[in-house]
């Protein structure tokens, strides 16, 4: 099991890290990976690819930042991700694919961002 998260580090200037924990067989039991500064992990999948804020995806050891900001919240086995950004001006619901291609969550009525039953099963595949 891998662990995504963010490390804090209090001293002269707090600083976010995004970070990953890597189970080992020896003492101590995880290995800890800095994915970078002034950055927040927000999800990881069973690939072990990892997606935050602002909105980016860190994938065989390397960071990828999307353009146009936002914040990646989830990503699944098949590689979409999903999460918050702006289109046309306004901040909505959005998914991304792996080369951060963004594209707005379909949206209900008065309840911006939130998935439609059409949409919601297409995220959840995989």
């Amino acid at each position: 099991m891998q662990i995504a998260g963010t490390a804090r580090r209090f001293d002269s200037q707090t600083i976010n890290r995004a970070v990953l924990l890597n189970p080992v067989t020896k003492k101590p039991r995880f290995r800890l990976t800095d994915l970078g500064p002034d950055i927040t992990a927000n999800g990881i999948n069973d690939r072990g690819q990892i997606v935050g804020t602002p909105a980016f995806l860190w994938q065989g050891g390397k960071l990828n930042f999307f353009p146009g900001g936002g914040s990646a919240q989830a990503i699944n086995n098949v590689g979409r991700i999903v999460g918050s950004g702006s289109v046309g001006g306004q901040d909505t619901g959005v998914f991304w694919d792996l080369q951060g291609n963004m594209a707005p969550l379909e949206t209900s009525g008065s309840r911006r961002g939130s998935l439609l039953p059409s949409t919601a099963p297409e995220l959840r595949r995989g």
